[in-house]
């Protein structure tokens, strides 16, 4: 009624992280009817989220290809939540507790008071299981989550290669990039990778008097995989046919290698100075093999969950710490808690991670 006074707040609605399923939950939010339910219930709905924009994982292939700018692949949580009336709070969840009559609280990682839900809702997606990809030597690699320091390392990756001299990579000493992972995650990016660092010689080449190789023959790109076959969760006709793309494509592919992690390569001449090695498992088929020598290494394995799911809730986790829900997403023994995502296993439904492989 005109002139009314809004209806008080009683519920609270805590959607922790800004994944895909909660980035549609906040444009829904916005629009009748559940605009109008929410309000007239006095439901108050609160986002949390470690980082203000979201990307979508599907347009990263294009983005590390150049067909997308950073821009273009990620939403504005912040702009979303304005739109809906939703509450934004920038940071990152640590832990929760549940209520022995439901509900309970968020606790973050930055100090301020606890956060109290009614009803919870995590979508915090995952990142590539990278326990043993570090070397001795801190040697790191380049995951593919979480994509914000991805798409920053990317960028080094080709800004390192657009400075280099023309003349310093040849077709016996190539740009070496290795992707770990045969899923579809990593050809997506071992497909992307190799358009956009042959378009960078290209460019250069095409400015410079002292072009003798091609692009073709000075970038080699090797995808790393501990199966025996490229999209083991795909049927042998895909599979075919990305084997036939990879052939014409001149991309190595290595079954049967196992990384565990990642090396400096003691050089034995010039042409392999500072460049790193694949360490493979001792049970890979591939250990009897040449070493996988590279410049530069995009890690996309099977997912790993946050630590903090399984240490730091009451909530029934898979021995990867993964959140175990029901066909309806509920979390299992703690009705109104609920989980969306690679974060989350559906027990009777189990479905493969974004991304995994």
């Amino acid at each position: 009624m005109k002139g009314s006074s809004p209806t008080p707040l009683i519920s609270d609605i805590v959607l922790v992280g800004g994944g895909h399923a909660h980035v549609h939950i906040l444009k829904m939010v916005g629009m009748p009817p559940l605009k109008n339910i929410l309000e007239e219930n006095g439901i108050q709905i609160t986002l949390i989220s470690s980082t203000v924009l979201t990307p979508y994982s599907g347009m990263l292939p294009g983005l590390v290809a150049g067909h997308y700018t950073e821009d273009e692949i990620h939403l504005d949580l912040r702009r979303l939540c304005s739109f809906s009336g939703i509450r934004f709070i920038h940071a990152s969840a640590a832990g929760i507790t549940y209520n022995d009559g439901g509900g309970g609280w968020v606790k973050c990682s930055d100090g301020r008071p606890d956060m109290r839900y009614d009803a919870l809702s995590i979508d915090i997606g995952s990142s590539p299981h990278m326990q043993n990809a570090k070397s001795g030597t801190d040697v790191t690699v380049t995951p593919v989550k979480p994509i914000s320091k991805f798409s920053e390392r990317w960028k080094s990756i080709c800004h390192r290669l657009q400075n280099t001299q023309l003349e310093t990579y040849t077709p016996e000493r190539p740009f070496t990039l290795v992707v770990v992972g045969g899923g579809a995650g990593g050809i997506e990016l071992a497909l992307s990778a190799q358009y956009a660092l042959k378009n960078i010689l290209i460019s250069k080449a095409s400015s410079s008097s002292q072009q003798q190789y091609s692009a073709d023959d000075c970038i080699k790109i090797i995808l790393a995989t501990r199966g025996e076959h490229l999209l083991p969760s795909h049927n042998e006709g895909v599979r075919r046919i990305f084997s036939r793309i990879f052939k014409e494509r001149n991309i190595e592919i290595r079954y049967g290698a196992e990384a565990i992690g990642v090396d400096y390569h003691d050089p034995i001449d010039l042409s392999s100075s500072q460049r790193k090695t694949l360490r493979l498992s001792p049970e890979s088929s591939q250990e009897s093999q040449p070493p996988i020598y590279f410049d530069e290494c995009l890690w996309c394995t099977s997912a790993g969950a946050a630590s903090w799911l399984s240490n730091d809730t009451p909530f029934a986790t898979t021995e990867d710490g993964f959140l175990q829900v029901n066909e309806t997403y509920e979390l299992c023994n703690h009705p109104g808690v609920f989980a969306a995502g690679d974060c989350c296993h559906v027990i009777d439904n189990p479905r493969p991670k974004g991304k995994s492989v």
